[in-house]
């Protein structure tokens, strides 16, 4: 059952031309974004192996937070086209102060870095609880049913040799059954 943990408002200086969630919600399974064009998001945890800070770059302006997956892991490069249309990002403003740059806009940008790394880490500390909350779960539900990680690994290995899935699922999964 989910639970809220906190609702964070986004600072101005954060929001991205719209882009941005006016409001984050961090959930002890998931995360949601209420308002900015694309109605918001929900993440859940379940979907993800990691949460990363991915910074504006040359090919792409938004800085975001990235919820990685066994698909998005090695591809974490992006332009900002392909980004506006990610589900697994929530995109921020960073504003691009030159060296000329007032010392408002500097702190603008301060604050919105801050905040990302802020919010980073709170999401951060949900998704590794309840990841960690997850495994013992399974763990102790296989021993009881006897249903073993070994039962779950021979039906991930008879997706991977017909297809369904990639190696680099398998692995994932296999490191979440074998909790490594």
């Amino acid at each position: 059952m989910s639970q809220l943990l906190k609702t964070i408002q986004v600072p101005q200086e954060a929001i991205a031309r719209s882009i941005t969630p006016a409001v984050i919600e961090i959930y002890n399974d998931h995360v949601t974004g209420k308002g900015g064009v694309n109605g918001g998001g929900e993440w859940f945890y379940d979907d993800y192996t990691d949460v990363v800070i991915k910074w504006a770059t040359l090919n792409c302006a938004f800085p975001s937070i990235l919820f990685l997956d066994v698909i998005n892991r090695h591809h974490t490069d992006a332009t900002t086209m392909s980004v506006i249309h990610d589900k697994t990002r929530i995109l921020f403003e960073h504003l691009r102060v030159g060296v000329l740059g007032s010392s408002k806009k500097r702190d603008e940008k301060q604050k919105a870095e801050n905040f990302i790394i802020s919010l980073r880490e709170e999401i951060k500390s949900a998704f590794e609880t309840y990841k960690s909350t997850s495994s013992q779960t399974k763990t102790t539900a296989n021993r009881g049913d006897g249903n073993s990680s070994a039962d779950e690994l021979k039906k991930y290995k008879e997706l991977l040799d017909t297809g369904i899935i990639t190696l680099e699922e398998f692995d994932a999964k296999k490191k979440q059954l074998l909790g490594l």
